[in-house]
This record gives C-alpha cells, structure tokens and sequence, in this order.
C-alpha cells in the first residue's frame, strides 16, 4: 500500500520500517547539486536551465526548485534560515579570486578562473593567544529574529505540499565552528598545548548552538521532523583526532547539544548527524549521544562497507546516503555501471527500513548529466 505522503513515507524509514518505497532524500545538509551540474540536469529534464541560482554559496549548490523536485520526486523539502540583520553578503573582487566574509568573521575565497567553491582564507582567531582572546569573539545574535522570519511558512509548505520537512543547519557543527575560527593547524595544536583555548571556543560554539535552536524549534513549531547537524571529524583513511580526544573535548557538548534539541523540539525530532570520512569508530558515540541519523555514509572512505554498517548500527541508525560513491563512481563510470553500482548500495542498506536514498555528498560539478538519470534509474528500479 502506497504511503499517505512523503512525510509518512520519510517517518516509517526513521523508525527502520519499510516504507512503500525508498524515500528519496535531496534538499537536506550536504544532499544537494552544483550549480553547474544542476543547470545540466534541469536541461536534461525539460525544464529551463536559466532558473537555475545558486543556494549555498560556499559549496556553489543548486536551489532545487519544486519543478526539479517534483520530476525527480523527491521525498524532502529543506527548510533553511536566514542571514541576521546586519550582515549582508559582500562579494569583494581580489585579483584573481573572489572574496566574501561571512558572519562569523571567517573569510572565504574563489579562483575566478575554473574555480568551483568557496574555501577559507583567513580565521578571526588564528593569531589568538589565551583565552581572553577567545572570549572577546562576539557572534551575530543566534538568536536575531530576522534569522527565523520564514520559518514558519517554509514549514507550512512543506505541509501543504505534502513533503518530508528537514531543518538544515545555518554554519558548520561545534567541532567545525572551533576549527573554522581558530584555524586548523591552530586548534588542533590548542586540544594539545592550550586545552582551555580548545575547551573555551567549543563552549562558545555550543552555546551559540544552543540559542539557535531555541528560536529555531520555536518557530517550526509541531511541524519539526528532523533537525540536522554537521561536523566533519574523519578523513579518508582516519579520524581527524583520536577517539580519546573526541570523548574529552567534543562527544559531551555534542551529548549536551543533541539533548537540548530534542528537549526544545515541540515533538519528537530525530538528529540527523553529518560527517564525512571514515567514522565507523565513533559510530558508537555517535549513537550514544542521540544521534538517530548519519550522512553521507562515505562508502569510499577506509572501514565503510555498506554490508557492515547495515549489520552493525542498521538498528540503531538510519543511513542518510551511501547510494552512490560521488568520488569516483558517479562521475567517471558509465551510465550502466552507475545504476548496477546503485542498485548494489540499497540491497545492502534498505532491509528492513533505515535508509533514506542520496548520493555520498553533494553531485559535483563533474558529474555527467546521463550518469545522474542513471542513478535515478536504478534507485526507480529498486523501487
């Protein structure tokens, strides 16, 4: 029997039923298309490539329109924040890139020339020394009403249109937030050398965190599904810090976080939890602290077979990702490879419910349009 909606469908794969049908999953963190491939696909699909904008500027993403959606048929709508009154996007012309800085003091740039994304330039904290320098950082208000002026009504249509709400996160996780404002070679060292360094900025980033759900869950009201967070605390081949490091300075504020969440949520909100890389080892933790969901299931990253995951933490967690490897395999197989690699991922990740369909990251830019539609093809095909 068909499900009523996208959002009943989306409900029963979060409490590991299996619903009518995979719920496709695009529009939430770190699920969605670049720009270029988007306009791409949007021509691909009929409809007209000039619509496309762009949406997450640092990532250079696609706003999925309802057109795309609904060809496609995607299960989810994203719900999104906004800047706080005070800060407007300034872009800054540097030679050869682009330049912008956002609220939080961070600077970003972009090669004019084939450049694809936004990456840090400078962090506000880099040339921090104690403390108290920590401490004299000031944020936009988290909790600065022209943040949440919207909210409502994206929630309501996405009720109206009968979709699956996912609240996105406006900046990076605490882990990332600390990294982001310290820098990374500055921060990692402070965990070693300066742990009150270390554990006064993710403090603050917890605290800012806090504030902003507040208002955040507030204003979503009864609608609220699922709430989602992001750091990224594995690479490729490892975590970026030990396991003991992680149970020190970040697994109690992220417990501490995860908690406020669900306790400010006016109904039940389950945690979606973004990290790339290879995170098995925490998975565990992550569970442990009220993690209900991961993304994007890295399938290319060391210890992240799909097959041991399902077995291991299928009860546990839902996978929000693993349907197609976006390093190598989406943009550089063919089209029937593609959809045979596909349809391999949900065999061993959808038994048994606990599995929302996307690819492993964002579509980049180099992905084929026909290799994407290969890819919907053989999610359609499991269907």
């Amino acid at each position: 029997m068909p499900e009523t909606n996208s959002r009943t469908r989306l409900e029963k794969a979060l409490n590991h039923r299996e619903p009518d049908r995979i719920p496709l999953g695009f529009d939430a963190h770190c699920c969605g298309i670049h720009i270029k491939t988007y306009r791409k696909l949007r021509e691909s699909l009929g409809l007209n490539p000039e619509k496309a904008r762009v949406s997450d500027r640092i990532q250079q993403l696609g706003h999925l329109d309802q057109d795309f959606k609904e060809k496609i048929n995607n299960d989810v709508e994203g719900v999104y924040s906004n800047p706080p009154s005070g800060w407007e996007f300034e872009r800054k012309d540097r030679d050869k890139y682009w330049e912008f800085t956002d609220e939080f003091g961070i600077t970003w740039r972009m090669p004019k020339d084939g450049g694809l994304y936004y990456d840090m330039w400078d962090h506000p904290l880099q040339d921090a020394d104690s403390v108290k320098d920590i401490e004299k950082l000031e944020f936009f208000d988290p909790q600065d009403p022209a943040r949440f002026k919207d909210i409502a009504e994206q929630f309501a249509r996405a009720a109206k249109l009968e979709k699956a709400p996912v609240f996105n996160p406006n900046t990076g996780g605490i882990f990332e937030m600390a990294l982001w404002l310290r820098g990374f070679e500055e921060f990692y060292q402070d965990m070693i050398l300066n742990p009150g360094m270390a554990e006064t900025l993710l403090d603050k980033a917890l605290e800012y965190k806090k504030k902003f759900w507040e208002k955040a869950l507030e204003a979503a009201g009864e609608e609220i599904l699922v709430v989602a967070e992001a750091d990224d605390i594995a690479s490729q081949d490892s975590l970026l810090i030990s396991p003991d490091m992680y149970r020190k300075f970040v697994k109690p504020r992220h417990k501490e976080l995860f908690s406020h969440i669900k306790c400010q949520a006016k109904t039940k909100a389950y945690i979606w939890y973004h990290s790339c890389g290879a995170v098995k080892r925490l998975l565990p933790d992550l569970i442990e602290e009220g993690v209900d969901i991961i993304n994007p299931v890295q399938l290319s990253a060391a210890d992240m077979n799909a097959e041991e995951l399902k077995k291991e933490f299928g009860r546990d967690l839902v996978f929000w990702g693993g349907g197609i490897d976006t390093q190598k395999a989406l943009p550089n197989f063919s089209p029937e490879e593609v959809k045979e690699a596909t349809k391999r991922n949900i065999e061993n990740l959808a038994s048994g419910g606990g599995f929302v369909f996307a690819p492993v990251h964002n579509v980049q830019a180099d992905v084929p349009a026909e290799n994407f539609l290969a890819m919907l093809e053989g999610f359609n095909e499991m269907n």
